[in-house]
């Protein structure tokens, strides 16, 4: 494969198999973390309940229905956050720097310089599903290509605990025969619009040859789509990304609700993405926002402004939750839930102001300037003999 080689590393099934690992009489048993109450929806759920047809967003009654005995929790969403942060940073220590966190439970890796360490790719793969299972206790999908997309389809392609390498001469036989709905970038609502002008499978959107129909149906990131889909895609694996004026996460539910306790489970989510996206960018907010949507189209949002720049999950979760309760009316049911961060802050460039009485701002820092230098050294060394001091110190 030539060019740059790019890892995608997706954690299975993450939040249950914490659960799994917290209290090991779970396992091999059905489990869904999500709301309790009726109108809850599946978070997500362990590969046991999958196998009776249970899948994330689907409500709880209904899984219920499917799997009566199975075990349902709200979640530890503060113990996932903590599992995340070991687990990549593990990785960067262990394998290389040039890792871009994808999600709480996702990351880019480029390993090019790296993979001459080992055999070739799958025995770089295997290595990496290896020492994050005997250190952790959690199984990782791992899809390698040339692209960072390719490397995301590819991922999906077999799971659990699956390797696949999606090549340029085999990319066509791989992804170009899945539903469009199974690309990444494309939700439910784009696939039925591209369904209805005859785009079914992704190759038909490679071939698609009306590229200003295309244009017309998916705006103006049509062209950054059907490039995907032929094969083509960034293969930069950003350690220090853009410096953004806001940031936010939201997700449009399955089926609207009035239930607070399923709300509450998702703005979790919601927040535990936000942390993650903030501490990615080394960037902490004076405003945390609750954006919401109705049975209707129109969007609402509501916001509270700080006094104390904050970016970890407990710090958002605790603003956003006390909007959502200023907020909530059990007559009306919400149909999306998102949560921002504006007036944003580079980390590096503002100082601390204490005074005798003051109290210390919680603030994580991650600090990819010096990760971005370590890691060019290592991987011109091709090993990793450089890391940051302060965790070589055990705690």
């Amino acid at each position: 494969m030539n060019n740059k080689i790019i890892f995608h590393l997706d954690l299975d099934a993450f939040f249950a198999a914490v659960e799994e690992i917290k209290k090991p009489s779970y396992k091999n048993k059905p489990l869904i973390i999500g709301g309790r109450t009726h109108n809850s929806v599946v978070s997500t759920c362990n590969y046991v309940a999958r196998k009776y047809g249970i899948k994330s967003a689907m409500p709880i009654f209904q899984a219920k229905i499917l799997c009566p005995q199975a075990i349902i929790l709200n979640g530890d969403y503060g113990l996932y956050n903590s599992y995340s942060k070991k687990i990549f940073t593990f990785i960067k220590e262990k394998f290389t720097n040039v890792c871009e966190q994808h999600s709480i439970d996702e990351c880019f890796l480029d390993v090019t310089n790296i993979v001459k360490r080992y055999k070739n790719v799958l025995t770089l793969a295997k290595t990496i599903q290896k020492a994050i299972f005997n250190n952790f206790k959690l199984t990782v999908s791992i899809g390698i290509s040339y692209n960072k997309f390719l490397a995301k389809m590819a991922t999906d392609l077999n799971k659990p605990n699956g390797i696949t390498l999606v090549s340029k001469n085999n990319f066509k036989d791989k992804i170009w025969q899945l539903p469009i709905e199974k690309m990444y970038f494309i939700g439910k609502t784009t696939a039925k619009i591209l369904q209805k002008i005859g785009i079914k499978i992704i190759k038909d959107l490679a071939q698609f040859n009306n590229l200003k129909l295309l244009e017309h149906k998916l705006g103006s990131h049509w062209y950054f789509i059907h490039q995907n889909a032929n094969g083509i895609g960034s293969d930069f694996v950003n350690l220090q990304l853009s410096n953004p004026k806001s940031l936010s996460v939201s997700y449009t539910l399955l089926n609207k609700t009035n239930d607070l306790n399923e709300l509450e489970n998702w703005l979790k989510i919601l927040c535990l993405e936000l942390s993650e996206k903030l501490k990615s960018h080394r960037m902490c907010c004076l405003n945390v926002s609750l954006k919401f949507k109705y049975s209707i189209d129109k969007f609402y949002s509501k916001n509270i402004k700080l006094s104390e720049p904050i970016n970890s999950y407990e710090e958002i979760y605790k603003n956003a939750s006390m909007l959502l309760n200023r907020i909530f009316n059990y007559q009306k049911s919400f149909r999306l839930l998102g949560v921002g961060a504006s007036d944003l802050i580079k980390i590096d460039t503002f100082c601390q102001q204490l005074t005798i009485f003051s109290q210390p701002i919680k603030i994580v820092k991650k600090d990819h300037s010096i990760q971005n230098i370590i890691a060019k050294i290592n991987d011109k060394l091709g090993r990793n003999v450089i890391s940051i001091g302060t965790k070589l110190i055990k705690d």
